[in-house]
């Protein structure tokens, strides 16, 4: 099976769930593996760090950079608290196949959201239209810090 940087975690950061169909008429459900919070948050943002680097956006192939990838992060870090991110990130650094990813993710998320004026604080901002730019950039900012904080408070220097 073919090996896609940045979903390593999500082998180890996983839980079984049932799955239903998204239409009241419709009965079906599966029972799968769906990664979890912290993982999904790492894939994030190797995905997004990956597609800024490589200057999609400068050279003219905005199509590869998603804003949406963007506004996922964000709403990863408003809906789980920083402390549990912080304890996911702890197991996850810890494993000899997430281990790798892991840290590369967090090296990446400062930059990538660490200020107002950082790339995926600014797509999160354009896909959260109309909800105020200021407040979704400044909403980033404050997050990042928070979850950098609960990683330093857990002893992870990043």
């Amino acid at each position: 099976m073919p090996k896609v940087h940045g979903l390593e975690a999500a082998l180890v950061d996983n839980s079984v769930m049932s799955v239903g169909a998204l239409e009241a008429t419709d009965a079906r459900s599966f029972t799968m593996k769906v990664a979890g919070p912290t993982a999904l948050l790492i894939s994030k943002t190797i995905k997004l760090s990956e597609r800024v680097a490589a200057g999609a956006l400068e050279r003219g192939r905005p199509d590869r950079v998603k804003p949406k990838d963007a506004l996922d992060v964000l709403r990863l870090l408003q809906a789980i608290p920083s402390a549990r991110l912080a304890e996911g990130f702890a197991g996850l650094l810890a494993d000899e196949t997430a281990g790798p990813v892991t840290s590369e993710a967090l090296g990446k998320l400062p930059g990538l959201f660490g200020d107002a004026g950082s790339p995926g604080s600014q797509l999160a901002a354009e896909a959260a239209a109309p909800e105020p730019p200021d407040v979704i950039v400044a909403s980033c900012a404050a997050l990042c810090r928070e979850l950098l904080d609960a990683l330093r408070a857990q002893g992870i220097g990043v």
